[in-house]
């Protein structure tokens, strides 16, 4: 796997951590509605900076399913205030 594809990764996942407030293992792997929220936070913007599935799916350890299901619903979590307000911030701050 590329170095480069790692360290975003991590960068994102860091950002991620820090605004939903939480560690990688329960954002990764619990069924608790704000842990899939981050989880979709961090599939969408890693698929908006060219990861592919199939490198999500090595980095993150989830089903390449599973990783589907989540880049397909960010439409539908987007109309939610919080979650789009937090996506917003998460970006902004890998932006700055």
């Amino acid at each position: 796997m590329r170095e480069i594809v790692f360290g975003e990764y991590r960068k994102v996942m860091a950002a991620v951590s820090r605004h939903y407030g939480m560690e990688e293992e329960p954002l990764l792997h619990s069924n608790r509605e704000e842990c899939v929220d981050a989880r979709a936070t961090l599939v969408g913007i890693l698929i908006d900076r060219d990861l592919t599935e199939a490198e999500l799916v090595q980095l993150t350890g989830l089903t390449q399913q599973c990783i589907n299901k989540l880049k397909n619903s960010i439409r539908f979590r987007e109309k939610g205030w919080a979650f789009r307000e937090t996506l917003k911030a998460v970006r902004r701050e890998l932006e700055g």
